[in-house]
């Protein structure tokens, strides 16, 4: 491997960049610490899904139930595997 016109034994080291930096838009408070902790490439540092549930950015959200994608009768057929009646 040593031997490729590439090749350099040093792995280049760059300065770390904000996520400010990386991402100017304007985000309500709290946004940008959330995201970035979110996105912390070590796993033992990484904010958990419980724990951003609970962060300032999510606190003022409103809760939405998820749509309903199908009525009654397709959704019993789908449980049975069977072609809802028409």
């Amino acid at each position: 491997m040593d031997k490729l016109q590439d090749y350099k034994p040093q792995f280049p080291r760059w300065e770390a960049k904000t996520i400010q930096q990386l991402l100017p838009a304007e985000l309500p408070r709290g946004g940008h610490h959330l995201l970035a902790n979110l996105l912390t490439y070590n796993p033992s540092l990484r904010l958990t899904a419980r724990a951003a549930l609970g962060h300032e950015y999510l606190a003022s959200a409103p809760l939405v139930a998820p749509p309903v994608a199908h009525d009654a009768a397709a959704r019993e057929a789908k449980r049975r595997r069977v072609e809802p009646e028409a």
